[in-house]
């Protein structure tokens, strides 16, 4: 298999506003997953209020890439593997998630990035 990304500049009709802030668009990451000649698309979104940029996306992405194996079938190996290569990195602080990444390979033809071992359970909000 082969894991390939590139920067997708998304830019929204009308503004987007949340608690969080303001946006006009989104510097998302456009994957692709290819196999045999079948091709897979999945789109990484990092969540900036979660510490996420593009570029740590794309390290992950860069990561993951010689991990996948040759086999798109053998969905509990990659996830492992993947895992795996995300726990062995060390992290930059508390902020440092992978959350963003781990769904897009999912989304790129298989669940192989959908693994919640990798994803950090969510910050809950004191009362």
């Amino acid at each position: 298999m082969r894991l390939r990304h590139e920067p997708l500049e998304l830019v929204t009709a009308f503004e987007f506003r949340i608690a969080h802030g303001t946006s006009a668009g989104h510097a998302n990451t456009l994957v692709r997953i290819e196999h045999e000649g079948l091709e897979g698309l999945g789109e990484a979104s990092p969540a900036h209020y979660y510490g996420e940029r593009r570029e740590l996306v794309e390290r992950a992405l860069e990561l993951w890439a010689p991990r996948l194996g040759e086999d798109p079938f053998a969905l509990e190996a990659i996830e492992r593997r993947l895992r795996d290569a995300l726990e062995a990195r060390p992290r930059r602080g508390p902020r440092s998630r992978w959350r963003s990444t781990t769904g897009s390979a999912g989304s790129s033809g298989s669940r192989c990035g959908g693994c919640s071992a990798s994803i950090p359970p969510p910050r809950r909000r004191r009362a």
